[in-house]
């Protein structure tokens, strides 16, 4: 797995004489608050469950959501949909779906095995470097989206088809659906590791997901052979995944070296003092414009002296909306804390920035030691 090649059988090599880097992923996932869809608190409003289209000039419209809007319905159109025998049937219909028909052909797309699906639960073994592509993918699949690298299509909103009929019109199949989430767990570790142990530490990392990320996120675990393990995590539209993806790209295709993630690392470190009790440079970044304009130059600064000025220029968007999104998430969350929704924060939202930053950072260097960019991907629907 860890080398890409999920269903070969390699009982007879030389585990110390194979190429490359020898380091896999496990990924848990799990949906969100699946017993509140279950008990009808989640349920969806009328408005968004009636028909609504154009008729074939594309100029009329219709469909029963027209009808209500026009017919004095708006409080029926802004009631939830009654809890039945016939939505528990659908929605059970929409996680079988998402686990027979999307989970195998996703994971094995991303160069994995899957363990198991079920429901709302996805177990699978992956290459380190795809995993997070791939807890991606499988929750374009849980929310209707197509899947890049597949067969699965988007036909309308919270569907995907596979094949299609005698007329070429696509047989669409429900899931889910864009209002309902997941939250992953990745495990990165060395082949020799106890399976049993990745597992757990994925598992662990999906907890965290959906604890201390606050549902609708991915948290990665990366298990050193040292004994060391780090751990990292983002909302899905954090901004954090599109700063892992752009670094990830540049370090693929060169315009950064190796060494970059690894500079910034460096640089960073001693301005965390969650770890140390105490660090000279703690007055400089007691506020958060500070610690913002620090991390950039100090990202800026590695980007352009491991790669150019263009290569930086190209992070710093990214970059610059992870900070952003972090800053407003932290202020969510402690809203909730003066609230008595949540436990306290045990970091300042500048220590935060800082230890986010980092641990992506160490993330993408640890998952792209065993990139295979010159490899094809496997057909699709293999």
């Amino acid at each position: 797995i860890a080398r890409r090649e999920p269903f070969s059988s390699d009982e007879n090599e030389d585990e110390e004489k194979l190429p490359g880097e020898k380091y896999f992923a496990v990924l848990a996932l799990d949906g969100d608050e699946i017993g509140k869809w279950i008990s009808g608190e989640k349920t969806p409003r009328f408005k968004h469950q009636f028909s609504d289209y154009f008729d074939g000039s594309g100029v009329q419209r219709q469909g029963a959501l027209r009808y209500f809007e026009g017919n004095g319905g708006a409080d029926l159109l802004e009631t939830s949909r009654a809890l039945s025998p016939s939505y528990h049937l659908q929605f059970s219909q929409a996680l079988s779906n998402f686990a027979l028909r999307c989970a195998r052909q996703v994971v094995e797309a991303h160069f994995g095995r899957l363990i198991y699906a079920g429901g709302d639960d996805v177990l699978a073994m992956l290459p380190a470097d795809t995993a997070l592509e791939c807890a991606q993918a499988l929750r374009n699949a849980f929310q209707g989206r197509t899947v890049e690298n597949t067969n699965l299509a988007s036909p309308a909103t919270g569907y995907l088809s596979i094949d299609k009929d005698q007329s070429g019109q696509p047989i669409a199949f429900v899931v889910p659906g864009p209002a309902a989430e997941v939250s992953v767990g990745i495990a990165i570790a060395h082949f020799k590791s106890p399976l049993q142990d990745v597992v757990r530490e994925a598992q662990k990392a999906e907890k965290r997901a959906k604890n201390q990320l606050s549902r609708a996120a991915v948290a990665v675990s990366l298990l050193k052979r040292s004994g060391e393990i780090t751990e990292w995590g983002a909302k899905w539209d954090s901004g954090g995944l599109a700063l892992y993806e752009a670094i990830a790209k540049a370090l693929n295709d060169g315009r950064i070296s190796g060494k970059f993630p690894h500079r910034v690392c460096e640089l960073l470190e001693p301005y965390i003092t969650i770890r140390t009790g105490v660090s000279k440079q703690a007055d400089a970044i007691a506020d958060q414009k500070t610690a913002t304009e620090l991390i950039q130059k100090e990202f800026s600064h590695a980007a352009e002296r491991q790669g150019s000025e263009s290569a930086a220029e190209a992070l710093r968007g990214p970059l610059s909306g992870y900070l952003k999104s972090l800053a407003e998430n932290y202020q969510e969350a402690e809203a909730a804390d003066n609230e008595g929704d949540r436990p306290p924060l045990k970091a300042s939202l500048t220590q935060t920035l800082l230890a986010s930053v980092i641990g992506l950072c160490t993330t993408v260097a640890f998952a792209h030691r065993t990139n295979h960019d010159k490899e094809t991907r496997p057909p699709k629907g293999s």
